[in-house]
């Protein structure tokens, strides 16, 4: 600044418009370079500028099918694939300022925007109602369902979310997966399915040798399990197993491994294990998306555990 030049202060409108002039420098359009801000009460609530929507390759990249056609400016818009700096800047704007936008005057909104406002004040009590249910279970012997209806009773009396948001975030589907498939593992038992698979399978591999019975007997245990509990999975499964290597004359404790470790693979449906089920709804999954990743899963563990069994626990000691 010179000596003696009088120091101005830029108005409001000088002062925003050159902010718009620096935005406008990022623009990618090849004709023309502008820039928009979104003011409301002289604070700047989103920037933007001209050209190819997020993710698309930019003007500068591929050409200008207006220039390349020598379209006056002005006219056939819809042959731009690029968006306005006001669009750009209404798009990009803060999402916590959206609410503001629609209470204002300033623009016509012509659906209502429904943003989740966090509540970020409640998140040290929602850690701690989830801390309090896992201490629950571990130190006083607290059943797990029973321990995460107390952390959840927390959070809604003391304001992390509302008794329409709890009862909105429970996935039916969910429900009723786990309602029909319990009853199925029911019956599988009570019908003496799973013992007539167990059956098959001895009848089958038999003939193979031993490490073939391992083997198969690992794998019973991991498709049983899909339908009941791991826990019921080996009380079925382990006599069976036993018997096996009995008759076999081989070591009864590498069958009960391969139950036990085939009884804990419960990866190929969302019913198998509880927490299948707890990510089965948040995460958007089907239920074959189990499967084509648990398959992968459960061979690997299979190949390791032929693999490693023997070496603990010899099948003939």
């Amino acid at each position: 600044m010179a000596d003696g030049e009088e120091r101005r202060r830029p108005s409001w409108d000088e002062y925003f418009m050159r902010i718009a002039h620096e935005v406008a420098k990022r623009s990618t359009c090849l004709r023309r370079s502008v820039g928009a801000l979104v003011v409301l009460d002289k604070r700047i609530l989103a920037t933007g500028y001209n050209g190819a929507p997020s993710g698309l390759p930019h003007c500068s990249e591929t050409g200008c099918l207006r220039e390349q056609l020598n379209v006056p400016s002005g006219e056939r818009h819809e042959l731009c694939r690029g968006l306005h700096a006001e669009m750009n800047a209404l798009l990009q704007g803060a999402r916590h300022r959206v609410r503001e936008l629609q209470e204002g005057t300033d623009f016509l909104v012509l659906e209502p925007l429904e943003l989740k406002q966090l509540r970020r004040n409640r998140a040290p009590i929602a850690v701690g109602a989830l801390v309090l249910a896992i201490l629950l279970v571990v130190f006083a012997d607290f059943h797990i369902s029973l321990a995460m209806l107390i952390a959840a009773v927390i959070m809604i009396l003391t304001g992390c979310l509302s008794i329409e948001e709890a009862h909105e975030s429970i996935d039916w589907r969910t429900v009723f997966l786990v309602a029909g498939m319990l009853p199925l593992g029911m019956a599988m038992e009570a019908t003496g399915t799973a013992q007539y698979l167990a059956n098959i399978m001895v009848d089958a591999l038999g003939d193979f040798g031993s490490l073939a019975l391992l083997a198969g007997t690992y794998l019973l245990a991991a498709l049983i399990t899909q339908a009941m509990s791991n826990a019921a999975a080996m009380v079925l499964i382990v006599p069976i197993a036993v018997d096996t290597a009995l008759g076999l004359g081989a070591n009864y404790i590498t069958f009960t491994m391969a139950v036990v470790i085939g009884a804990a693979t419960s990866f190929l449906s969302p019913v198998g294990h509880k927490a299948n089920v707890l990510v089965f709804g948040p995460g958007g999954y089907r239920f074959f998306d189990y499967a084509r990743v648990g398959a992968l899963l459960t061979v690997a563990l299979l190949i390791v555990s032929m693999i490693f069994l023997p070496l603990f626990w010899p099948l003939f000691p």
